[in-house]
């Protein structure tokens, strides 16, 4: 019992003296710890010390945050002149209304500085408002002394609007756009009438007296189309033109008959470019008749003019989306080394009819070879051309209108929009088109032999490529005008002998002839004996300020197509602001004035505005009243038929019944 005892006590003696150890060591660690701990934090404590003794970090090229220099845009509770010419600037660069501020304090950030207030949606709306009286501030600024213009102007109709615009050039190429208005009608009165509505409001927003007659009276060259409505406008504005001239020049009615005569002489030009569109519709008008004539057809519409429209309605980038498949053909095309040259017909209108017959001639074989390996006609789209390419009538009407493309068309376009010919000069040009027209050989013409823009018609041989040698005595183009096969692969391929021949020249026969009137009837005051013809008593100095085609309006109904298609609620005062801004680049106009003049022309904007926009709203009045008196007018025309027609069976009835 005694040893039991013994031995638990040593059992328990030995646990206290190991507790004993154990609570030693932890002591021990615990105070090693603590060490450490201590070491530790004095280490913290010297990298925070030594952390907050070093210079901020910034990002490359900005400033941190946190010091950023404010800086205040307003003064006296309005924001500064020079935030408003910023604001102008950035809206002439398209930055929308809403992204205005946000582009001001990101470029203000960039240098260090933070804006302590940034103009809202509703400010720069109202700051973009002072562009309609700057817009008139500039035009009567620049044309005010400025002699021997030329007026150029269109009309389109947009959503139910008929908007008009005006556009100047001078000697010096500056082209101004001088307003763009809606008006009632398409009339050479309301035409007329747009324009004076135009010069009365620069005679608003300047010190000068008689700036809008000023202008008027300086015109001394009319641009535009054929239509009838710009003819009679034309006439307008002289007779116009030559009552204001007894109002600006001193001693008018001292003047002799003669002289008063020569200074309201005006000369009247119509554009080259839009005889390209002629010559297409005519062209299509020809083909319709020789498939009738030759092949039977019945179609209104000619059977090559409708391939050529199928090929890029299914082959060309915008085409259909559904029935089409230009991502298929561009694919297979690329696999054999080729180019899809094809234009959509949408969005294009020079040229474009004879520049894709061109194109689908020279891409028929792959065409077909696409049928036959890729798709063999999905739908009734890709059925047609698949039906159409095998007819050899329609691929030889392809390649007339492609070598009329190359050879007449495409040259002339590049003559009218180079620099290389005055106005004056197109008279030889037009003279010597249309006799090597008339007396063209088509065997030569079908392989690239004739240069219909050479004086002489001789030819030399080079290297096998029969071409005409280079006269330009008779101020006409020189042989650059005219593609080289070996520059040009579609070229290559028209020009090249093959089946199509006969047909293609049997073809041209018809066409050319035709096209050859049409020109003789539309140019007739460009070729001898007319107005403008070459051995006329045309000043060229009058005539210097005229470019050969009246495309500059189509550009700006282009900028008004896309500002109605994206800013729909937007109404023509604000596109004609933004458009004129942009168009005139006035930005830079006022970028050019100092601090003091900038600050005079925006103080005398900002009165001007109120009066500007209640001349609008005016006009846009009569406008609607006057369409509505037209609607009135047509219904009572309408009623007389019905009562004159109700008369009349009144009165055969009883007869038909006896």
């Amino acid at each position: 019992m005694l040893h039991q005892l013994q031995k638990q006590k040593d059992k328990r003696s030995s646990h206290v003296t190991s507790k004993r150890f154990i609570n030693a060591h932890v002591q021990t660690q615990t105070q090693n710890d603590c060490k450490k701990c201590d070491e530790l934090q004095m280490d913290i404590d010297k990298l925070i010390t030594e952390v907050e003794s070093r210079p901020p970090l910034e990002p490359s090229g900005t400033k941190c945050n946190s010091k950023l220099t404010d800086i205040d845009l307003m003064k006296e509770k309005a924001y500064s002149d020079e935030t408003v010419k910023c604001v102008l600037h950035l809206l002439a660069e398209n930055v929308g209304y809403s992204h205005v501020g946000p582009v001001i304090k990101a470029v203000l950030n960039l240098v260090g500085l933070q804006p302590k207030a940034l103009p809202s949606v509703a400010t720069v709306a109202e700051m973009a408002k002072k562009r309609a009286p700057l817009n008139s501030m500039f035009v009567a600024h620049q044309l005010s002394e400025t002699m021997d213009t030329t007026l150029y102007s269109d009309e389109t109709s947009k959503f139910g609007q008929r908007v008009q615009n005006y556009i100047v050039t001078d000697a010096d190429d500056n082209t101004i756009l001088i307003g763009m208005r809606e008006m009632a009608d398409k009339s050479a009165n309301s035409v007329l009438s747009t324009l004076k509505e135009i010069l009365s409001d620069l005679d608003s927003v300047t010190d000068v007296t008689n700036t809008g007659k000023k202008i008027v009276t300086s015109i001394k060259n009319t641009m535009s189309d054929r239509a009838a409505t710009e003819k009679s406008f034309n006439s307008l504005l002289k007779h116009y033109r030559t009552a204001l001239l007894s109002e600006i020049i001193p001693g008018w009615h001292v003047l002799s008959k003669r002289e008063q005569e020569s200074l309201g002489n005006m000369h009247n030009f119509y554009c080259g470019l839009h005889l390209l569109v002629n010559l297409a519709d005519q062209s299509a008008s020809t083909l319709s008749q020789y498939e009738a004539k030759i092949a039977k057809s019945s179609r209104s519409e000619s059977e090559v003019v409708n391939l050529i429209r199928m090929c890029c309605k299914a082959f060309s980038r915008g085409g259909d989306e559904k029935s089409g498949c230009y991502e298929l053909m561009t694919l297979f095309l690329e696999s054999r080394g080729v180019n899809n040259k094809l234009t959509n017909f949408r969005g294009n209108r020079f040229n474009i009819l004879f520049h894709n017959a061109a194109v689908v001639y020279y891409l028929h074989k792959h065409f077909v070879s696409f049928f036959d390996t890729v798709n063999a006609g999905s739908n009734l789209l890709l059925a047609s051309i698949k039906q159409s390419l095998h007819n050899s009538l329609n691929l030889a009407g392809c390649r007339a209108l492609g070598l009329i493309s190359k050879f007449i068309t495409t040259p002339l376009w590049n003559i009218l929009e180079g620099r290389d010919h005055s106005v004056l000069d197109m008279s030889r040009i037009y003279t010597t088109l249309i006799h090597n027209m008339q007396t063209l050989n088509y065997t030569q013409f079908i392989l690239g032999q004739c240069n219909l823009f050479m004086a002489n018609n001789d030819r030399d041989s080079d290297s096998g490529n029969k071409r005409q040698t280079a006269d330009n005595d008779d101020g006409g183009p020189d042989d650059t005008t005219v593609p080289k096969q070996t520059d040009d692969v579609v070229v290559t391929e028209l020009t090249k002998s093959g089946d199509s021949d006969a047909d293609t020249e049997h073809i041209l026969e018809f066409l050319i002839p035709d096209l050859t009137t049409l020109l003789q009837r539309l140019l007739t005051d460009q070729l001898p004996g007319g107005e403008h013809a070459a051995n006329t008593n045309l000043t060229h100095p009058e005539c210097k300020s005229v470019i050969k085609h009246n495309k500059l309006p189509e550009t700006v109904f282009a900028q008004l197509d896309y500002l109605q298609h994206t800013k729909p609620s937007s109404s023509i005062f604000s596109q004609e602001a933004h458009i004129m801004f942009n168009f005139n680049k006035v930005s830079s106009w006022i970028s050019a004035m100092s601090d003091q003049e900038w600050t005079t022309v925006l103080g005398h904007a900002s009165k001007l505005y109120q009066t500007t926009y209640a001349n609008f709203i005016t006009c846009k009045n009569d406008i609607k009243q006057a369409k509505h008196e037209k609607l009135r007018q047509t219904q009572e025309q309408m009623e007389k038929k019905k009562q004159k027609k109700l008369k009349r069976t009144c009165t055969t009835y009883p007869r038909n019944i006896l």
